[in-house]
Formats: C-alpha cells, sequence, structure tokens
C-alpha cells in the first residue's frame, strides 16, 4: 500500500499549480469536518490571496459536478463572496479529484501517448 502511494504523489509533477491549489483546498474542506468556512480563515489557512481562494473554490465546484456528472453545488459562495458552505463535499474522494485532473492533464496526455507508442514499437 505504501509504495502505491509513493507512486501517486510521484505523479504530481503532472498537475498543474491550480489543479494543486484545488487538491490543496479539498482536502483542508474535508479534513475540518465544517459545513461552513469564512474566505479569511481559509486565506489565512492556505497563505492565499482571496481572488486566489475564491477562484479555487468556484473550480473546485465545477470539478466535482463533472466527476458526478451533476449539476448539484458542492462548494457554495455566499454572504457576498465571503462564506463558503458544503453539500456533500465529503462524498468527492481527494483520490478521484486527483485522477480527474491527471486525466485532463496535458502533460500526463503526453507522456501516455509516449508510452503507448514505446508499447507499440515493442510489439
Amino acid at each position: 500500500m505504501t509504495n502505491r502511494m509513493e507512486r501517486v504523489d510521484t505523479m504530481n509533477w503532472l498537475l498543474s499549480k491550480k489543479d494543486e491549489h484545488r487538491l490543496a483546498l479539498h482536502q483542508y474542506l474535508i479534513t475540518h469536518h465544517s459545513k461552513s468556512f469564512l474566505i479569511k480563515d481559509l486565506m489565512a489557512a492556505m497563505g492565499w490571496s482571496r481572488y486566489l481562494t475564491l477562484q479555487a473554490a468556484q473550480q473546485l465546484n465545477v470539478d466535482c459536478q463533472a466527476i458526478t456528472q451533476s449539476s448539484q453545488d458542492f462548494v457554495i459562495l455566499s454572504d457576498a463572496n465571503r462564506t463558503i458552505t458544503l453539500h456533500d463535499l465529503q462524498l468527492i474522494s481527494g483520490a478521484a479529484l486527483k485522477g480527474y485532473y491527471l486525466r485532463q492533464s496535458l502533460k500526463f496526455d503526453l507522456l501516455l501517448d509516449v508510452f503507448l507508442e514505446g508499447f507499440i514499437l515493442m510489439k
């Protein structure tokens, strides 16, 4: 199990900075067992600007909707963008989110093409 986790962690270089931010935000939100967070508290905890925090939250919601193929909001901004409220976010695992980001990654796509090309040449 440890080797598998190490392999997954070594694939982080395939992710964009924005993907890493959304993964970090997801991890923070689901591990703090609260349904509501103040943006200013998230900014302080993550060390991000207000803009980055809001963008990560909005995109995380879009990504969760894409993964679940649903229009349900998982991350809801309210109170004039001062509060984030969660709805069933814990149903989406960090591994599923990371897999989604890897499948969307151009670096991963290129690596897969190189691997498959090498595999075809070996036949």
